[in-house]
């Protein structure tokens, strides 16, 4: 096993920073009264048409709209977004007297981070790939689309950060193809590993054997 090939397999997973799930009820909602009777509520229809509601267990940042349309916000797995999603549901009919059908839910955005550990040669990573792009005076991170609405935001440092991704698996797979691909430009510097704290290796996935 080759030194790549061993760095590749003690990396740690991807971790999840946050989901972005949506559905909608069966009939529209009375934000209104919504915003008087639940609690930690923003609501500022001449700035924004949505409630917003900040719910803490499970953990959540909830926007509701009189159209029905429910979005979780915050969460750290797809289960949880769902949970959160439900359980407000619950609280909705409860508070209204109503009973309260929810459709299907869907999964909108995952946001995830990876550390491979090692600095990142961007400059060389860019040059070799046309749908990377890496203004340093703009952006610190090189930005790689990987496909239509999913993209990778990959520091000097050797952070990553993935955005647009429809579910938690595709998340980490994206995030092993952008990782294969710096392997295979040669991009990763492993001369001088980074000591960060933050890196993730407790935390093995089986999708980076």
């Amino acid at each position: 096993m080759n030194e790549r090939l061993a760095h590749r397999n003690n990396l740690g997973a991807p971790m999840i920073l946050n989901v972005v799930s949506s559905t909608r009820t069966d009939l529209p909602l009375d934000i209104e009264q919504l915003a008087i009777k639940l609690r930690h509520v923003v609501y500022e229809p001449e700035m924004f048409p949505g409630l917003i509601y900040r719910r803490h267990e499970p953990k959540a940042t909830i926007i509701m709209f009189s159209t029905g349309k429910i979005v979780s916000i915050g969460s750290k797995s797809e289960r949880e977004a769902r949970k959160s999603l439900r359980v407000t549901a619950s609280e909705i009919a409860r508070l209204t007297e109503e009973q309260v059908v929810l459709g299907k839910m869907k999964t909108e955005n995952v946001v995830a981070m990876f550390d491979a550990e090692y600095p990142i040669d961007v400059r060389k990573l860019a040059a070799q790939h046309p749908n990377t792009k890496y203004e340093p005076d703009k952006f610190p991170a090189a930005i790689c689309q990987l496909k239509k609405g999913v993209t990778v935001l990959i520091f000097k440092s050797g952070k990553m950060v993935l955005v647009g991704s429809k579910s938690e698996y595709e998340a980490r797979s994206r995030i092993l193809h952008a990782y294969r691909m710096l392997e295979a430009s040669d991009c990763i510097l492993q001369g001088n590993r980074v000591q960060d704290p933050l890196h993730l290796t407790n935390l093995v996935d089986p999708i980076l054997q």
